[in-house]
């Protein structure tokens, strides 16, 4: 594998234009070589998705069970007064939240009547794009030719430049402030406190769109300017911006919102109630909900995270099947035509094995839990895979 002597192109009036170009250029021999070194490599990926599926479809059902657990255990309690015969109980507590201000003690701001306040934060910077394209020649030889080009723009938190292809010329600097959820120092719902984990809570089951509203600080801090829409400013002039420039926009939670919280009473507070096998769960929401609508929404978020989980395993799989098969259409490639088919077929048969297999684990998984349903699984799998090659025939 041998590099072009301009991996870095400067431009016609000297110094860099702001693209770079690399060329990688591998033999035949280079390429077949690399590829039987996928085999190991491939094999011992393997290792990883069969692992993630296993845990995941583990995970899933005594998430499950869980959810459907601390349904049947919680307990209706009052905000208006604490019962301390619940303490430790999954208790659900529905109320008016209050709290006098949130401070931003970085800048120096305070917001009067807020739950919860939302920094957010963009700098103007470099931002490093790539673009590759590959071509191969009657011999089997290939070159890889990569290109990375620069732009200027609005970007939120910070783009680490040092990982930039060509980082000189393009630094992006430090952030002064970060993005970031402030929550309330003292906020309550009735008689209990509202602790930064349970007000951390409300913002993750928060409408954003509808229940955050946008704020604007009374002043500027020192190194920045109020901007018209409440925006603040740290650079020379908002409409000429140069990199390292930064703005913030706020948004916020008012005081005042009704708010349902359901979590292991704890003192005063809320704590997580460990259901089923230490599964964790604390949940609050803007509004007044039942024990049944916070639960549902848990188990739709578990749901929804478990597909993710099986396809994330599933593509890991083809990867490690299509490295384990990759030197046959490698080989193939110097006769022309032929190399482009085998590398379908890979992919088709790599495809195909990493479907059976994975379904074939999952419901392996399941026989704990679910012996008839995962056997109906196996054998659906089996007769998919099939079915597939059978027709490709």
């Amino acid at each position: 594998m041998t590099f072009d002597p301009s991996l870095f192109e400067p431009s016609a009036g000297g110094g860099f234009s702001g693209a770079v170009t690399e060329v990688r250029r591998s033999s035949y021999f280079e390429r077949v070589g690399g590829s039987l070194l996928g085999i190991p490599l491939g094999i011992l990926l393997l290792i990883l998705p069969l692992s993630l599926l296993w845990f995941n479809e583990r995970r899933s059902v005594e998430a499950e069970q869980a959810i459907a657990e601390a349904l049947t255990k919680v307990v209706l309690a009052p905000s208006a007064a604490i019962d301390r015969r619940n303490e430790g109980q999954l208790v659900h507590v529905t109320g008016v939240a209050i709290a006098p201000a949130v401070v931003d003690a970085v800048l120096g701001l305070s917001f009067a009547n807020a739950l919860l306040v939302r920094r957010q934060a963009e700098m103007y910077q470099w931002v490093e794009t790539q673009s590759t394209r590959t071509a191969r020649d009657w011999a089997g030889n290939e070159t890889t030719t990569t290109s990375f080009a620069y732009k200027q723009g609005w970007y939120p938190g910070r783009i680490r430049s040092e990982q930039f292809k060509q980082g000189q010329g393009h630094e992006n600097p430090l952030l002064s402030a970060e993005s970031m959820l402030i929550t309330a120092d003292k906020a309550t719902v009735g008689a209990f406190r509202l602790d930064p984990r349970t007000l951390k809570a409300i913002a993750e089951g928060a409408n954003t769109g509808v229940d955050f509203v946008p704020l604007a600080p009374a002043k500027a801090p020192v190194g920045f300017t109020l901007q018209p829409g409440g925006t603040l400013y740290a650079g020379k002039s908002p409409t000429a911006p140069r990199v390292g420039d930064v703005r913030l926009t706020y948004s916020g939670l008012p005081s005042g919102r009704p708010v349902t919280v359901l979590a292991r009473q704890s003192g005063d507070g809320f704590a997580e109630y460990n259901a089923g096998r230490n599964y964790p769960i604390h949940l609050a929401a803007v509004g007044d909900y039942s024990p049944q609508v916070l639960l549902d929404k848990l188990a739709g978020s578990e749901a929804f995270l478990t597909w993710v989980l099986r396809l994330a395993g599933v593509v890991v799989l083809f990867i490690a099947f299509a490295m384990i098969l990759g030197p046959l259409s490698t080989v193939l490639s110097i006769i022309p035509g032929l190399g482009t088919l085998a590398e379908g077929a890979v992919a088709a048969v790599a495809l195909v094995l990493a479907l059976v297999v994975g379904i074939v684990v999952i419901a392996l998984a399941w026989l704990v839990v679910h012996p008839l349903v995962s056997l109906l699984v196996i054998g659906g799998a089996l007769a998919l895979g099939g079915t597939i090659l059978f027709l490709r025939q």
